[in-house]
């Protein structure tokens, strides 16, 4: 398998000046609105744990199942497009990425757990801030008692894992979610 096989997404978390309103229609949680200006499948859904100046509003920006090159610059020319509409990115904001993924496959899952578990400090540390690892919704999964039960010891079933963890197993789609990432990260796209 190569890095043009896997299947990708990105939530993008942001603030929007509400002068810029008119460039998007915002859904509801998990009924996201296409947007007019970018490719077929980009929505912009609320999400009420954004918290926006004033003079803002906030959005996240969810992308539709991505691959390759192509992806990478779909999320490239959104990041653009977001950063011409003067949006800002907060404490609040986050920016997570879901990759393609058979969760049914339990030794896969058991190691790619272990992995995160094992590096999660690094992975937190890759931050830059500790804000990301204090945060109730981007939880650590190494002493978490139920990521530990499914996975590590192999006692009882993931699905009494919540999606609040820096590592999400329990989407509903069949991808696992890494969501350590703060909206800081992605706010300068270049070359």
């Amino acid at each position: 398998m190569t890095a043009d096989d896997l299947t990708f997404g990105v939530e993008l978390e942001v603030t929007i000046p509400i002068a810029a309103r008119h460039e998007i229609q915002v859904g509801g949680y998990h009924c996201g609105r296409q947007i007019r200006s970018l490719p077929a499948g980009w929505n912009a859904q609320n999400d009420s744990s954004i918290h926006a100046d004033n003079g803002f509003f906030g959005v996240e920006i969810v992308s539709p199942i991505l691959k390759g090159a192509d992806g990478l610059k779909q999320v490239k020319a959104v990041c653009e497009w977001l950063q011409g509409l003067n949006a800002k990115v907060n404490s609040s904001t986050g920016f997570h990425v879901h990759v393609g993924f058979d969760r049914s496959d339990l030794p896969m899952m058991k190691k790619l757990v272990a992995l995160v578990a094992r590096h999660e400090k690094g992975i937190y540390a890759s931050t830059g801030t500790h804000r990301r690892e204090a945060s109730i919704y981007c939880q650590g999964v190494r002493n978490n008692e139920a990521y530990r039960a499914a996975f590590l010891t192999g006692t009882t079933s993931h699905r009494l894992c919540n999606r609040y963890h820096i590592l999400n197993i329990v989407s509903n789609q069949p991808t696992v979610e890494f969501r350590f990432t703060p909206s800081t990260s992605i706010t300068n796209v270049s070359g």
